[in-house]
């Protein structure tokens, strides 16, 4: 923890006594790296309260929770190995429990050498998506406030 910032820690979080999950954000890099997940175990709720932001990782993470928690094999994955899937499937598998046995940085590589790194966009081209969206929605906005139903209901006599 000597590289650490002080404000920092699983300590610091307020589901620290009960929580029971591998991988925490607020983990040290060097334990963080170390860390092994399966998805029939628990996941980090870190809320926004601790986080500034919620790491990549812990949101891929979840996904793979919901998608891969029946799964009777047990798989691991490391954060490195999370960071590397771009969409989770029912088909996204980690490393089999024998690579645990058998030098498991060399078949971690392996692992992400197999799979395109995941698609990652510049804050730029993410603001020029947003105003895109907004720019979208101010016109579906307004087409549905100028629309004009084709068959008014009639109107009212006075007599």
């Amino acid at each position: 923890m000597e590289n650490q910032p002080p404000n920092t820690g699983p300590e610091l979080c307020p589901k620290f006594l009960r929580c029971d999950a591998p991988l925490c954000p607020l983990l040290p890099p060097d334990q963080l790296d170390a860390a092994l997940w399966a998805p029939c175990e628990s996941v980090c709720r870190v809320g926004r309260a601790t986080l500034p932001s919620t790491p990549r990782w812990l949101s891929i993470q979840r996904r793979l929770a919901l998608k891969r928690r029946r799964s009777k094999r047990s798989l691991f994955f490391s954060v490195k190995m999370l960071l590397r899937i771009g969409a989770v499937t029912a088909k996204t598998e980690g490393l089999s429990t024998d690579a645990l046995a058998v030098n498991w940085p060399r078949r971690e590589e392996e692992w992400c050498a197999a799979r395109k790194p995941a698609r990652t966009i510049s804050a730029e081209q993410l603001a020029v998506r947003r105003r895109l969206a907004d720019w979208r929605n101010s016109r579906n906005l307004q087409k549905r406030k100028n629309h004009v139903p084709e068959h008014d209901p009639p109107a009212a006599s006075a007599e």
